[in-house]
C-alpha cells in the first residue's frame, strides 16, 4: 500500500458510489478495468505502479468480505509475463505465516489480464505505527523480529520479496496484540513496481525496487540477487526504525540521475546509525521523543551493538552481510538478552561487559579481570574463526535459497500451455514430477535437496497424501542429520514435520518420541512463548488426542491457545487453530457446551479472517456441526453439515481425509433421524475412500468401519455389523494398542452388538472388561460412562444377575443419567420389587429428572 495513502477506518461508511478512488487518484476505471472480477466488486483503487494497480474490492459470494486485488495493466499481459506471473502465484500459495498477507485467489479477467486476490490489510506502515505510539527501542526490535520471521518463512519457500520497506509492512492491533503483515510479497518480482518512493523498473536487467531500500546487487544491471538482498532491505528498515532516518539522505536520492543513483547505492558507505542520528541537530529531539526518550539517551542506545547489527545487515559486500533474516534476527535477540552479538568483533572488554550485564550480582571485579586475561589470549583466534564461519554460512544459505527459488519457479512454469501442449496438468502431477527431479538432479546439493523435499512433502500433506509426503520428509531428515548435525534447528524442524506426518499415518510409536524430543529442545533453546515451541505443543497434543490421552492433550492445547492469545492476539490464524483443537478435545471429554462455545467463536473468526472456503474454516464448520449434533441441535447440525460437505468436495476433493470425515458426520446425522440406508451408504463410502487414501489398516479407516457397524446395527443387519466391528476392534488394538481409548470404545460397541444379538453373558463380560479403562480415559462423570453403567444394569437382568444390576443402576443414577422414563424399561422389570429400586425411583423423582 502507498505510504501517503491510508485505508478507511474500520466501521466507517463506504465511499460514495461516484468516488471510487481517494483524493489524488483518478475516480474513473482506467485501462478498461472491469467493475467486477468474478465474485469481486471493485470499490476503489488504493495505489498504482508502472505495471499494475491495487484495488480495494468486495467479495459478494459465497461470502461478503473486503479483499485487495492486484491487477496487471494492459500492455503488461504478454505471454511470457503471464506464464511468469502464474509460476509466482503458485509459489506464493505455498506460504502460510501470520506475518505475511495471505493469497486468497488468482486468475485472469475476461480479457486475459492476470490478477491476484489477497487479504485486505488494514493498519499503518511500521515506521508510522511505531512513531505514533512512541514505541521504545526494545519494542521496535521485538516488532522487527516478527517481520524477520515472516521473511525467513518466505525464503524457505523459495520466494524473495525484493521491495521490503515500511510501506510494505503494515501494522495493526488485534485484541491487544501488535500484528505486522508483509504485503506485496514476491509480487514485485513478477508483477509490478511498488507504488511509492520512486520505485524503479528499467528495461535493462529488469531493475525492480525502491532505491532507498535497494541492495547494491539489486541495482546492478546483471540482476544477480539472492536472500541477502532482502536482508539488506530489512537492515535499512531497521536503521530507520531505530534512528528515524535512512542511511542515504532523502534529498540525495530524489535529486540524483539514474546512473548516479545506481553508483550511490552500490558504492556510498552508510554512516553508523548513532552518528547519523547525532548529526541531525534539532530534528533529533523530535525523533527521540517518538521513541519515548531524549536525544543523548537514544544516541547512547544506538552506539555499540545496534550500530554493528545494522551495519552488518547493510554491508555493500553481500559476502559480509547476514546470510538470512533468521541470522539477523538471532543477533537482535542476542542483543536483547545481553549476549555477545555476531556482528561485533568479540573484543576482551566487550565480552566482559556483556557478561557483567547478564550476571550483575554474581560477578566481582576480580572475576572480570580474570575473564579478560583469558579472553585476551584466545580472543583474536576465536573472532577470526567465528567471522569466517558466519561468512561461510551466509554464502551457503544464500546459495541454497537461490537454488530453491529457481527450482520451484521452473517446476511451476512447466504448467505453461506452451510446454504441456494443451494437456491438463494437475497439482499432483506437478508434485510427482518435482519429487522425481529432486532425487535425480540434486544429489550433489544435499541441503537444497532436503529443503525441496520438505517443501514438496508439505504440499502433499496439505492435499491429504500422507503416504507420498512421508518418504520425502524422512529423506530430508536423514540428509540434514548427516550434513548439519542432529541438533541443528533445520534438522529439528524436519524431525517435527516427519513425526507429524507419521502420526497422521497412524505410526504413533515412531512419532511420539520424536515430537517430545523436539518440544524439549525448543523449550530449552527458544522458550515457551516462541512460535516453534507452541507448534510443537500443538503437534504433540494432536498425537495424544488421537491415541486417547485426552487429559494430556487438553493441557497442551489449552497452554498453546492461552499463550498464543496473549502474545499474538485472539484472531491470529494459529491462535484460532489452537482454540479449535482445544474445542475438539473438550468434545471428546463430553464437555459439549464448552466445545460449542469455542467452535462458534472460531468459525466466526475464521470466516472473517480466512474466508468461508478456506480449509481451516471448513474444518471448523465440520466440527461445529458435529457438536450441534451432540447437544441435540439437530436441525442446525444438518443445515451446517450439508453446506460444509459441498464446500469440502469443491475445495478439497472427494477423497480428502477432511471431506471423508464430513461425509461420516452426515452419516451420524442419518443415524439420529433413523435414516439407516442413507447412513449405511455414507459410512460405506467413507470406508472405501479412506482405504484408497490411507490404507485398510489406518486407524481412521478402522473408525469408519465401526461407524458403518452402527448403521448396519440400526438397520437390523446384525451379522454384517458384527463383522465390521470385529475388523475395527482387532485393527485398532494393533495400531493404537489394547488400552487406547478408541480401542476400548470399539470394544464397548462390540459388546452392545452382541447384546442385540442375544449374547448377553458375552456382552456383559466385554463391557465390564473395558469399563475401567474408559473411566480412566474420560472420567467417571463422562456421559459415556454413565450410559455404559445403565447398559450393564439392563444386560445383567437378562441373565438373572439382579444384585449386580442394582449396583450398576445405582452408580448410573448417582451420576445423574437416569430419568423416570428409563426406569420403566422392560429390562428392569425384575428389579421393581426390590427396596433399593424403589429408593432409586424416589431419588430420581426428588431430583426433578423426568
Amino acid at each position: 500500500m502507498p505510504e501517503d495513502l491510508t485505508l478507511p477506518t474500520p466501521g466507517a461508511p463506504p465511499d460514495d458510489a461516484t468516488r471510487l478512488a481517494p483524493e489524488g487518484l483518478t475516480a474513473r476505471l482506467p485501462y478498461d478495468a472491469p467493475s467486477n472480477i468474478g465474485p469481486y466488486h471493485l470499490v476503489r483503487r488504493v495505489g498504482e505502479g508502472g505495471m499494475g494497480e491495487v484495488w480495494e474490492a468486495e467479495q459478494r459470494e459465497p461470502m461478503r468480505r473486503r479483499v485487495a486485488i492486484k491487477l496487471v495493466k494492459v500492455g503488461m499481459d504478454t505471454r511470457h509475463f503471464v506464464a511468469r506471473f502464474e509460476a509466482e502465484r503458485q509459489a506464493l500459495a505455498l506460504m502460510e505465516h501470520p506475518a505475511i498477507a495471505r493469497v486468497i485467489d488468482g486468475g485472469a479477467t475476461e480479457t486475459g489480464r492476470p490478477y491476484l486476490v489477497m487479504e485486505f490489510v488494514e493498519g499503518e506502515p511500521i515506521t508510522r505505527y511505531c512513531d505514533a505510539r512512541r514505541l521504545g527501542t526494545r519494542q521496535r526490535l521485538e516488532l522487527f523480529l516478527l517481520v524477520c520471521d515472516g521473511v525467513e518463512h518466505a525464503h524457505r519457500r523459495g520466494i524473495l520479496h525484493r521491495d521490503l520497506k515500511p510501506s510494505n509492512v503494515m501494522v495493526a492491533e488485534r485484541d491487544g496484540a501488535t500484528v505486522p503483515k508483509i504485503i506485496d510479497f514476491g509480487v514485485a518480482k513478477a508483477i509490478e513496481e511498488p507504488l511509492t518512493d520512486r520505485t524503479l523498473h528499467t528495461a535493462i536487467g529488469g531493475w525492480i525496487g525502491t532505491p532507498a531500500y535497494m541492495s547494491p546487487e539489486q541495482a546492478d544491471v546483471r540482476g544477480d540477487i539472492d536472500t541477502r538482498t532482502d536482508v539488506y532491505s530489512l537492515g535499512v528498515m531497521l536503521y530507520e526504525l531505530l534512528a528515524g532516518v535512512r542511511p542515504l539522505p532523502e534529498h540525495t536520492i530524489d535529486s540524483a540521475a539514474p546512473d548516479e543513483l545506481r553508483r550511490m547505492i552500490r558504492e556510498r558507505e552508510a554512516p553508523r546509525p548513532s552518528a547519523r542520528f547525532s548529526a541531525l541537530g534539532g530534528q533529533s529531539t523530535t525523533i527521540a521523543g517518538a521513541r519515548s526518550t531524549d536525544a543523548p539517551e537514544l544516541a547512547r542506545r544506538l552506539r555499540g551493538d545496534l550500530d554493528w547489527i545494522v551495519l552488518k545487515a547493510i554491508e555493500k559486500d553481500r559476502e559480509r552481510r547476514y546470510g538470512s533474516p533468521s541470522q539477523l534476527a538471532d543477533d537482535v535477540r542476542r542483543h536483547l538478552s545481553n549476549q555477545p552479538v555476531v556482528a561485533r568483533p568479540p573484543s576482551t572488554v566487550y565480552r566482559a561487559g556483556r557478561f557483567v550485564r547478564r550476571h550483575k550480582l554474581a560477578v566481582s571485579a576480580g572475576a572480570i579481570a580474570a575473564a579478560g586475561l583469558v579472553a585476551a589470549v584466545v580472543g583474536t583466534g576465536i573472532g577470526l574463526v567465528r567471522a569466517r564461519a558466519a561468512e561461510a554460512e551466509a554464502r551457503r544459505e544464500a546459495s541454497t535459497s537461490e537454488s530453491v527459488t529457481g527450482f520451484l519457479v521452473d517446476l511451476f512454469t512447466e504448467t505453461d500451455p506452451r510446454n504441456t501442449r494443451g494437456e491438463t496438468v494437475t497439482v499432483r502431477e506437478v508434485l510427482d514430477r518435482g519429487a522425481e527431479r529432486v532425487r535425480a538432479e540434486l544429489a550433489s546439493e544435499p541441503i537444497v535437496q532436503a529443503r525441496l523435499e520438505g517443501t514438496i512433502g508439505d504440499v502433499y500433506e496439505a492435499l491429504g497424501l500422507y503416504d507420498r509426503a512421508e518418504p520425502l520428509h524422512r529423506s530430508a531428515l536423514q540428509t540434514l542429520e548427516r550434513e548439519v548435525g542432529p541438533e541443528d534447528p533445520r534438522t529439528e524442524s524436519a524431525r517435527s514435520t516427519l513425526a507429524s506426518t507419521q502420526w497422521r499415518l497412524g505410526r504413533y510409536d515412531q512419532a511420539e518420541p520424536a515430537l517430545r524430543r523436539v518440544l524439549e529442545a525448543r523449550r530449552a533453546r527458544l522458550g515457551d512463548e516462541h512460535p516453534d515451541t507452541l507448534k510443537s505443543k500443538n503437534d504433540l497434543a494432536n498425537l495424544l488426542l488421537r491415541r486417547g490421552d485426552l487429559a494430556g492433550a487438553e493441557t497442551l492445547y489449552r497452554d498453546a491457545w492461552e499463550t498464543r492469545s496473549r502474545v499474538y492476539g485472539a484472531e491470529d490464524e494459529l491462535t484460532l487453530g489452537a482454540r479449535h483443537n482445544l474445542a475438539n478435545v473438550l468434545g471428546s471429554l463430553g464437555r459439549h457446551d464448552e466445545e460449542v462455545a469455542h467452535l462458534e467463536a472460531v468459525l466466526e473468526a475464521r470466516r472473517r479472517v480466512q474466508g468461508a472456503d478456506h480449509p481451516d474454516t471448513l474444518g471448523a464448520a465440520m466440527n461445529l456441526a458435529s457438536s450441534y449434533q451432540e447437544v441435540g441441535r439437530l436441525e442446525e447440525a444438518q443445515a451446517l453439515a450439508d453446506i460444509t460437505y459441498e464446500g469440502m468436495r469443491r475445495v478439497l476433493g472427494e477423497d480428502h481425509p477432511d471431506t471423508l470425515s464430513m461425509l461420516g458426520n452426515l452419516g451420524g446425522l442419518d443415524l439420529e433421524f433413523s435414516r439407516w440406508d442413507s447412513a449405511t451408504d455414507r459410512y460405506g463410502r467413507v470406508v472405501e475412500g479412506r482405504t484408497r487414501a490411507l490404507g485398510p489398516d489406518h486407524d481412521q479407516t478402522l473408525i469408519g468401519r465401526r461407524n458403518l457397524a452402527y448403521a448396519l446395527e440400526g438397520a437390523g443387519r446384525m451379522e454384517e455389523a458384527q463383522a465390521q466391528i470385529l475388523i475395527a476392534a482387532a485393527g485398532l488394538a494393533k495400531s493404537l494398542g489394547p488400552d487406547a481409548y478408541m480401542t476400548l470404545d470399539t470394544g464397548a460397541q462390540l459388546a452392545l452388538v452382541h447384546a442385540s444379538m442375544g449374547r448377553n453373558a458375552e456382552a456383559k463380560r466385554e463391557l465390564e472388561a473395558v469399563l475401567p479403562g474408559i473411566e480412566q480415559a474420560v472420567g467417571k462423570a463422562h456421559p459415556q460412562v454413565r450410559e455404559m453403567l445403565y447398559n450393564l444394569a439392563c444386560i445383567s437382568t437378562r441373565i438373572g444377575e439382579n444384585e449386580q444390576a442394582l449396583g450398576y443402576l445405582e452408580r448410573s443414577v448417582e451420576a445423574g443419567l437416569v430419568d423416570l422414563a428409563m426406569l420403566s424399561d422392560p429390562d428392569l422389570e425384575p428389579l421393581r420389587s426390590a427396596p433399593r429400586f424403589a429408593a432409586l425411583v424416589n431419588k430420581v423423582r426428588a431430583s426433578g429428572t423426568d
